[in-house]
């Protein structure tokens, strides 16, 4: 075997050995973002803050609540943080921080809200919470009394 063989040899094995490093490196970082991928936009219901409450990493930027009675959706609205603000980790609906704005697809002719607060009595709330990225969005379900305490409505779903 000559010289020049032997160095292409050497050439292709090392040529191997890096596309298998590679492969094995890109695989590695596919399975990272397939599992970070996984997370969700968990949220709950504090009940000594009364404040709805992320339970992972994901900030709450966007959280969109559908208010009804019996089996009639009386708002429909989207809460979301303003371009220069970054998201909180809860939003107590009876004193929405000045940082996020509140956006109504639909909102009965019989609903007035004071300022700030959207809490109304003797309804059922439904909150979905979603972030820009791969996570599933969270929902939550909760009901008021006739004095606007929150209470659990079902189990979430996912």
């Amino acid at each position: 075997m000559t010289f020049k063989h032997l160095i292409g040899k050497l050439l292709n094995t090392l040529t191997w050995a890096t596309v298998s490093i590679l492969s094995v490196v890109l695989i590695l970082l596919l399975c990272f973002f397939l599992l970070h991928s996984l997370d969700d936009n968990s949220i709950y219901f504090d009940d000594l803050s009364s404040c709805i409450v992320v339970e992972d990493e994901y900030p709450i930027d966007n959280l969109y609540i559908k208010i009804s009675k019996g089996d009639t959706c009386i708002v429909d609205m989207l809460i979301y943080v303003k371009n220069d603000k970054k998201g909180c980790d809860s939003i107590c609906l009876k004193n929405v921080s000045d940082q996020y704005k509140v956006k109504f697809y639909y909102i009965s002719s019989q609903v007035h809200f004071d300022k700030r607060n959207y809490v109304l009595p003797d309804c059922q709330y439904e909150f979905k919470h979603t972030t820009v990225g791969d996570a599933s969005p969270a929902f939550l379900f909760l009901y008021t009394d006739a004095n606007g305490k929150f209470y659990y409505k079902k189990e979430n779903r996912g």
